[in-house]
């Protein structure tokens, strides 16, 4: 999502729910031990069911390779990444994540109606 767009969604979102959010493109980290706590154990399981793959428990600053290698690997990987986000939310105490691309909005954003057209978006998915 371009920057400006991203910047108009999180305000929009935290304006009309009244709560504290954030967008973030580092969803392509692999996860660690230390981000999971004591779902550690099962993200491990869920990374080598899908990857065939054992996740190890450290060295940070190592570079690693792919965590999806081949093809359609980009895609696996965000999945990936988005079921740690929905199963370790809770655990830690944040609200569900809310995903909204840009061309749910890119085409209505910077039009007059946003703020009613983003709360309708938001009431499909609350």
């Amino acid at each position: 999502m371009p920057k400006e767009i991203g910047y108009a969604v999180v305000g929009l979102v935290t304006d009309i729910l009244g709560a504290s959010t954030t967008a973030t493109s580092e969803w392509l980290v692999r996860p660690r031990r230390v981000e999971c706590g004591d779902r550690w154990p099962l993200d491990c399981t869920i990374y080598s069911e899908l990857t065939g793959l054992r996740l190890d428990g450290g060295s940070c600053g190592r570079s690693m390779p792919p965590l999806f290698p081949g093809d359609g690997g980009r895609h696996r990987q965000r999945s990936f990444r988005d079921a740690l986000t929905d199963i370790l939310a809770p655990r830690y105490g944040f609200s569900p994540t809310l995903r909204i691309a840009d061309f749910e909005v890119k085409d209505w954003i910077n039009q007059p109606d946003h703020v009613d057209r983003m709360r309708q978006l938001l009431a499909g998915r609350m």
